[in-house]
């Protein structure tokens, strides 16, 4: 038996279908797939425009600051005291102005006890002095601290800069050329460049 066959009124059909019904189905299928078509256009229009805006939220730093540690930093250290100074430009790369409530060291035992300026607001794409007093209250846990963090990064721990926003405070890291590391091993008296055990 072939897919043609003779019906009763002597019309061929195709499997038993009338042409009729095929023009029919013909008909509904170009009008399905047009509104396929249609919906499939809206679709990937409103996938792009996703993109689009979760791409500007992300480059503008609307949803998460886009602070750097600038090009330029320096230090200094009193380990009598047991304090070290890091200065640095903080850059803003975002589209919109930066309010920085404080700073923070993810270093354990080591302490940002001020800023200079206290609550810096720094401008989009410009950058702000920032100098960080920074106190060492245990150097048994921040030496090997520091170490394994210049051992693991290039420029070494990152200062966590606390950020006002509308819905609260969020936090990013930045690390300047002189690292946060290296300033809490000034703090406890010993030299960066000595490669003691990192613990």
């Amino acid at each position: 038996m072939t897919g043609e066959q003779t019906g009763a009124g002597g019309g061929a059909t195709a499997y038993g279908v009338s042409d009729e019904v095929w023009r029919e189905i013909a008909v509904e299928g170009q009008r399905a797939s047009a509104q396929e078509r249609r919906a499939l256009i809206r679709a990937a229009g409103l996938v792009a425009a996703v993109v689009v805006v979760a791409s500007v939220l992300s480059w503008g730093g609307v949803l998460t600051p886009r602070l750097d540690g600038g090009m330029s930093s320096g230090g200094s250290g009193d380990a009598k005291a047991r304090t070290s100074t890091l200065s640095f430009e903080l850059h803003n790369a975002g589209l919109l102005r930066e309010q920085v409530d404080h700073f923070e060291s993810p270093l354990p035992g080591l302490e940002v006890v001020r800023s200079v300026p206290a609550k810096p607001v720094v401008a989009a794409r410009s950058t702000q002095h920032v100098e960080l007093t920074l106190h060492a209250t245990d150097c048994r846990r921040l030496v090997p601290a520091a170490r394994r963090a210049g051992d693991e990064h290039w420029f070494g721990a990152g200062v966590t800069v606390v950020v006002a926003r509308p819905w609260g405070m969020t936090r990013t890291t930045v690390t300047p050329p002189s690292g946060l590391g290296d300033m809490a091993l000034f703090a406890c008296g010993v030299d960066p460049s000595d490669t003691g055990p990192t613990g």
